[in-house]
Formats: C-alpha cells, structure tokens, sequence
C-alpha cells in the first residue's frame, strides 16, 4: 500500500492526499528492467531427421554402385585405346561386378540369407564361366570350378542348416566347420583327380579327412561336457 511521505502513514491507493498532514501521496511508477526476469522463449533449433538403416543401406549400394562405375569406365576405355578393343577389360569388368555383387546383396537383403547365399553361388558360378570363355573357351570350368563350387555352396548350407537348428551354439559350430573342411578336401581332390587323369582316386584329401574327424569328434565332445559338469559332486560324495 502507498504511504505519506511525511508523516508515514499508510493509505488507500485511491487516495491522493495524506488525511492527516494534507501532503500530496507520491505515486510511484513500476521501474521496467530492460532485462527479463527469465529468459526468453525460443524457437527450437530444427534437427534433421535422422535416416532409418535401409535408407542408408541404399545410400551406401548407390555408392558403392558409381565407386565401381569408375574404374570399369577407365579399365573400358584404356584397353580400347590400347588395343582398339576390348580385351582384357572383359576380365576387370566381370571381376567388378563379381564384386559389386558381393558387396550389394549383403546391404539390400540381409533379412533374406537364403537368397543372398544362391545369388552369391550363382554370381561365383557365372564369374568363374566369364573367365574361363574369355580365355578362349570352356575349359577348366564343367571339371573343376562347377563341381568344387556347388561342394562348397552345400556344405555352407549344411552348416548353416544345422547351426541353426542347434539349441545351444558354442565349440559344437566348430566341429561343424573342422568336419565339412574335410569333407571340402575330399570334393577337391576327387574334382581334380577326375579333370586331371579322369579316374576317380582319393590322395592327400583321405589324410586331411582322417585329421578332422577326430579332431571335430573331440570339440563336439569338449561342447558336450562343457554343458554338464565335467565333475560330479556325488562322486565324491560332497
């Protein structure tokens, strides 16, 4: 409340004179600070969306895509000025998008392993088949590289087959890999000995197989008991 300013005492707002002494009441105006009790409002500042995993993994199969444009237009264009056609960049431009394949299926189908894994035997496959013709025609391709190749694609189907089926992963994966590895040997040395002399016959790959054998037995056993205790206390009677 406003106050005399002579006498000091307190009156009504309305009231202009001090009833006792007649002073006129002093009115006082509110003092406006320049500055704000509190800062100001203001507006946010706009964050850019962040981009979900497959925009990114299309951003990055469009780079990936004109990275190797680049090379395969220089490999094209300098056999041709070399040669004045083309000859060994036949073998750069399969060899890329051999690779382009590789890179680009795991980044816009990874949800899909299956898919991935038959597009990548059939991309080896078709590799293998450019090089062979470009070097003048079908020769090491039907005898080894088709037969060592669909070896290799099923026993990683195996594995993966079983992997997955299997209620506890552990060294257990290991023996898979250690047997099949064996097994891979017997399909080489068997593709090789064929297109060679054209007789079936079984050399260092039987001793390869006889190593991985025991050793994929002892991991799948060593998986085993690391499940269970590998001593029991009722044995000792504890």
């Amino acid at each position: 409340m406003p106050y005399c300013s002579r006498c000091g005492v307190e009156v009504d707002e309305e009231v202009k004179k001090c009833p006792l002494c007649s002073t006129n009441i002093q009115e006082l105006t509110p003092e406006i600070s320049p500055f704000s009790k509190y800062p100001e409002k203001t507006a946010p500042h706009s964050i850019a969306p962040k981009r979900n995993k497959k925009e990114m993994r299309r951003m990055a199969a469009i780079f990936v895509t004109f990275g190797l444009l680049i090379p395969a237009s220089i490999a094209i264009a300098a056999d041709v000025v070399i040669n004045g056609t083309v000859t060994w960049g036949s073998y750069t431009i399969s060899s890329l998008i051999y690779i382009w394949v590789l890179i680009l299926l795991p980044l816009l189908y990874y949800r899909r392993p299956v898919l991935t894994l038959l597009a990548y035997y059939l991309s080896t496959l078709f590799y293998l088949y450019s090089i062979d013709t470009f070097s003048g025609g079908l020769f090491w391709f039907t005898g080894l590289a088709f037969p060592i190749t669909t070896t290799t694609a099923a026993l990683i189907i195996f594995n993966l087959f079983i992997i997955r089926h299997s209620k506890i992963k552990g060294i257990n994966i290991l023996s898979y890999v250690v047997f099949s590895l064996g097994l891979e040997c017997i399909g080489i040395d068997f593709s090789v000995s064929l297109f060679l002399t054209g007789t079936i016959g079984l050399g260092w790959s039987f001793i390869v197989l006889s190593a991985a054998i025991p050793a994929a037995g002892l991991l799948y056993y060593i998986h085993h008991k690391i499940k269970k205790p590998l001593i029991k206390k009722e044995y000792f009677h504890i």
